[in-house]
């Protein structure tokens, strides 16, 4: 033994379709997750407006407002959700761009979501995350 210790992880690349009206609430990722990677795919111009709606939004505890801790976010409810943007503002919205890669390393305070899809326009994403085992 050389008293060093050993982690292993495993890269899983998915592709992500969301359609009209399909939205991911907030939340933070598993816990074995430990880095994120959005690759995305419009698949022609959009204006401003939809690059904002359909890229993903991250979050920060509003002023004076103590963050959730949660390392293993399960995706919120309705309610939940609502009360979480009580306490939880916008910290940034990272466009859907073509050649545009957004990525984060996952902790407690990750916080992010995608808006619900208003739009006949199919958002389309490769996903890569990198999980320890």
């Amino acid at each position: 033994q050389d008293g060093l210790e050993r982690k292993f992880y495993e890269i899983i690349i998915q592709y992500s379709s969301m359609k009209k009206n399909c939205f991911i609430p907030p939340h933070t990722d598993d816990k074995r997750k430990r880095l994120s990677l959005v690759l995305y795919l419009p698949g022609e111009d959009l204006s401003i407006e939809m690059q904002r709606n359909l890229g993903t939004i991250f979050y920060r505890p509003k002023k004076f407002r103590r963050a959730w801790k949660n390392s293993a976010s399960k995706l919120l409810s309705d309610r939940k959700t609502k009360s979480f943007l009580k306490k939880y503002e916008i910290a940034h919205v990272s466009m859907f761009k073509p050649n545009r890669c957004v990525g984060f390393i996952k902790n407690d305070i990750s916080w992010h979501a995608v808006a619900p899809n208003n739009y006949d326009y199919d958002r389309r994403a490769i996903v890569i995350n990198i999980k320890e085992l």
